[in-house]
């Protein structure tokens, strides 16, 4: 839906006979029985962390929440317009209630440092307490894609062989989208890598001529990795699917949309991502490297 809109939809498998060329179904429909879906799973599921990549009952709703917003925002229609239903705040209402609730589970909380987020992912320490949604990826007997995963290979830094695992590097990022960070802003520099690794794994750095235009995703980056013989390549890193900042995010979207502007509490929400992403007396978040060339001087740099 989110691609398409109004699809054909059905609640049971093909058998023999149907008609298998269904006409479109109103979006609306399809997303009441999304969440009506998620609301069992929510009522089904465990209220405590797992020990391991499983979802709980805080996760889903997490997604309902997300799910909640999706109807309840804009979306193309066949004539060509965006429009929101009617009833577009029963759906944020919806999502609020939702996201209430995990916070008010008090099991979530931000790790202080952003970049250690990724390092964790790139080893496989798993982290419940922020990702609160990850599809498992793991194969215990080879580097082939059989349940080996793309993330770290296809958008990491270019690497070459050596003292690091090799990357495909296929997903870029662009100059625009490095200018448009605070330039106090940790996120920039760890998120996207300026540079290219090589086998001996020094970092050359890409900013001569068109030299932006291999810019690459460098959160997942070889050498942050394990880089055991089974993922030289191909990794065995989770991907997310909901991290609790998107839950802070999405708690600030609903409050600002339901009180007609940012209250305490969307404020609240945003700052704890903002705080993080600018090292704001958080300890573990940034470095400080002396300069010894500028006397006393010292420039912080993110880890």
């Amino acid at each position: 839906m989110r691609l398409w809109g109004d699809v054909p939809f059905k609640t049971r498998s093909s058998q023999a006979g149907d008609n298998l060329k269904l006409g479109l179904t109103d979006r609306y429909q399809i997303y009441t029985q999304v969440i009506n879906d998620l609301k069992e799973a929510a009522d089904l599921l465990p209220a405590t962390l797992p020990a391991d990549e499983r979802v709980n009952k805080w996760a889903v709703k997490a997604m309902l929440a997300r799910v909640a917003l999706f109807a309840g925002g804009y979306s193309l229609r066949e004539d060509g317009t965006l429009k929101r239903p009617d009833d577009y705040r029963e759906y944020y209402t919806l999502a609020k209630q939702q996201i209430d609730d995990v916070v008010g589970s008090n099991l979530y909380k931000l790790n202080t440092s952003y970049a250690q987020v990724f390092k964790n992912q790139c080893q496989h320490i798993l982290e419940p307490t922020e990702n609160m949604f990850q599809v498992a990826f793991y194969n215990p007997t080879t580097n082939a894609r059989a349940n080996t995963n793309n993330l770290g290979y296809f958008n990491a830094p270019a690497t070459a062989l050596g003292v690091y695992g090799t990357s495909l590097n296929r997903c870029f990022t662009v100059r625009p989208f490095y200018n448009s960070f605070d330039t106090l802003d940790w996120r920039r520099d760890f998120a996207i890598a300026t540079y290219a690794i090589d086998a001996n794994g020094y970092k050359t750095q890409l900013w001569s001529a068109r030299g932006d235009e291999s810019w690459t995703v460098a959160k997942w980056s070889k050498e942050y990795q394990t880089n055991s013989l089974l993922e030289r390549t191909l990794t065995h890193i989770n991907t997310v699917i909901m991290r609790y900042a998107d839950v802070l995010l999405m708690r600030a979207e609903v409050e600002n949309e339901l009180n007609n502007g940012p209250n305490t509490v969307a404020y609240e929400a945003i700052n704890q991502i903002r705080k993080r992403a600018f090292g704001v007396d958080q300890p573990g978040s940034k470095i400080e490297i002396r300069i010894i060339s500028q006397g006393s001087g010292y420039m912080q740099l993110p880890v």
